[in-house]
């Protein structure tokens, strides 16, 4: 064991001795990226920790800070990736600890911009989760990640009954699209019914009783389509978000059948005035109206599937995208490994180190997944530890 740590200190020795300019280099830097953070000026902190980290890319202190300024700047994507390699890059727990607190802060404050997504959303809240039980096990007496964990939870569940009341809301409405359909039929045929009684000059009752019948079903859709509108408006305004196309064709479609209703209804009194040749361009005007609602509902399912694809192209971008920065990464290690032949060695056992405490903190948490009960008592601010 001695003969271990005395040439892993031999190792370092070297590496001071090579590089104690770019190591004084660091250090200024970090100095001055924490005056600047204590002052709020969290952009020209993050630069100079990025510098330090160029002098010296083992610092998980530097990689930490540079994390917290992210942060404070809401780059939650940026942050995250930052507190991924502190956690790895750093021997301290407390340090790790905390890397792993702040990183389930960042997933769930990303989730928080993803809402309108919500399956991206509950796979960033779920992944804050992961990171804030790792947390847990290093340090059980801080309480504010258990607390996190409540209102993850709560949130999620309020975004999957969110996604099964959209799943509710498009079933409706491919349900009224074929109502509207059958009504505007309805609605033409007895306009047909009308001008031919018409050219016969002659009156006929039953003409009013349907159109009295047609227009309590007619009502009943209306009252539907009402319904759903306000119900989306309603999720609108849970998710505090700006009002979507697609909603506004709803809104649009529910217009239409408010003004064909009218229209019906004052057919309705032409016919039993007898008065037939306004009752029929009352059913047209009432057939047209609803005409519009279908192409609107129509509209909005299309913008429905717009929408889709492109997060679906989104997706495979962002996966395309994370896939090239990878490839680069690999690349630019294996180009190091090359250039620094001497300090490879050193650094080999530092990142198995700090490799084999993740590791422990995993499996740790992996054997005690199914143990783990979270009471929700309530929903809180997410807590914070800096």
């Amino acid at each position: 064991m001695n003969v271990n740590k005395y040439s892993l200190l031999s190792a370092i020795v070297l590496i001071v001795a090579v590089g104690f300019a770019n190591a004084e280099s660091a250090k200024k830097q970090i100095a001055e990226g924490n005056a600047l953070y204590q002052q709020g000026n969290y952009g020209q902190a993050a630069e100079k920790y990025e510098q330090a980290l160029k002098a010296n890319p083992q610092i998980a202190e530097a990689q930490f800070n540079q994390a917290n300024s992210l942060y404070r700047q809401k780059e939650f994507d940026a942050a995250i990736e930052a507190y991924q390699k502190a956690a790895v890059q750093s021997q301290d727990s407390d340090l790790i600890a905390k890397a792993k607190y702040n990183l389930g802060n960042s997933y769930f404050n990303r989730g928080m911009q993803q809402q309108d997504d919500p399956q991206k959303a509950i796979e960033s809240f779920e992944a804050g989760i992961d990171s804030w039980r790792q947390a847990q096990q290093m340090q059980p007496q801080n309480p504010a990640a258990a607390k996190n964990i409540e209102v993850a939870r709560l949130t999620i569940q309020q975004l999957k009954q969110l996604m099964e009341q959209q799943q509710q809301q498009q079933q409706q409405q491919k349900y009224l699209q074929k109502q509207l359909e059958e009504l505007k039929d309805k609605q033409q045929e007895l306009q047909n019914q009308t001008q031919q009684a018409q050219s016969e000059q002659k009156q006929d009752p039953q003409l009013s009783e349907q159109q009295s019948q047609l227009n309590e079903q007619t009502q009943q859709t209306a009252e539907q389509m009402q319904q759903m509108a306000q119900q989306s408006q309603n999720q609108k305004d849970q998710s505090q978000q700006q009002p979507q196309p697609q909603n506004q064709k709803l809104q649009d479609a529910a217009k239409e059948m408010t003004q064909a209703l009218e229209q019906q209804r004052q057919a309705k009194e032409n016919l039993q005035k007898e008065d037939l040749s306004e009752a029929q361009k009352n059913q047209e005007q009432a057939a047209d109206q609803i005409q519009k609602a279908i192409d609107a509902l129509k509209d909005k399912q299309k913008q429905d599937d717009q929408q889709q694809q492109q997060k679906q192209s989104s997706d495979q971008q962002e996966n395309q995208q994370q896939s090239n920065q990878q490839s680069q990464q690999d690349q630019q290690q294996q180009q190091g490994q090359e250039d620094q032949s001497q300090q490879k060695d050193a650094d080999k056992q530092k990142a198995e180190a700090a490799q084999a405490t993740a590791d422990e903190i995993l499996n740790k948490e992996q054997e005690d997944r199914e143990k783990r009960q979270i009471l929700i008592r309530g929903r809180h601010n997410v807590e914070r530890d800096w």
